[in-house]
């Protein structure tokens, strides 16, 4: 009985290497066949294999990167934009993304004009900018496991009510607030 469970386990683990590998190759296949039409002026054609790359590939910094490029060559500057930004969330320190998002809209004619946000929101934007989804989920997670870990401590801690009260308050409260902008940023970059 133990030998045909273990023998079913390692025929389903098997079958989803093989299905990830399948995928994985597919992927790879319609990207390599999107860069050669890219590489040959096919732009449209590029842009098309791109797209059928997407759902097998997933979020990819490079693929959207690379999509954005052949929007971009095609003259849908709005699509070329809107495939740099999706690159720029996922490698927001690539400097070719943002060199080649910041002449896309140069190119785009009807230009909104933007009020200054002031020297606050510049500065919570850099922050959201500077930093990847994994990084910012990484941070997250941090946080709130520590945060948790204080809490935990604080009702099981063997310390007088004064002790509790005031450092653990504290900390719990700072913790919560420095919390909110990581769980905030990473809430705005996935939507």
């Amino acid at each position: 009985m133990m030998k045909k469970a273990v023998l079913i386990l390692i025929l389903i683990s098997t079958t989803f290497s093989l299905f990830a590998a399948t995928t994985d190759n597919r992927a790879q296949e319609l990207f390599f066949q999107a860069n050669k039409a890219y590489e040959q002026g096919k732009y449209k054609e590029a842009v098309d294999r791109y797209l059928k790359a997407l759902p097998v590939a997933g979020d990819n910094s490079v693929l959207f990167f690379n999509l954005g490029n052949a929007y971009y060559k095609s003259g849908q500057l709005g699509e070329a934009v809107l495939y740099y930004r999706k690159a720029l969330q996922l490698s927001p320190r690539d400097e070719d993304v943002k060199q080649n998002l910041e002449i896309a809209r140069l190119h785009i004619k009807d230009k909104i004009v933007e009020p200054d946000p002031g020297f606050v929101f510049k500065v919570i934007a850099r922050l959201h900018n500077f930093l990847s989804i994994d990084e910012l989920t990484v941070i997250t997670l941090t946080l709130y496991l520590l945060l948790c870990s204080v809490i935990i401590y604080r009702i099981y801690a063997k310390t007088g009510p004064a002790d509790k009260a005031g450092y653990s308050s504290g900390l719990i409260t700072f913790l919560i607030i420095i919390l909110v902008f990581p769980t905030i940023s990473l809430a705005v970059k996935i939507y």
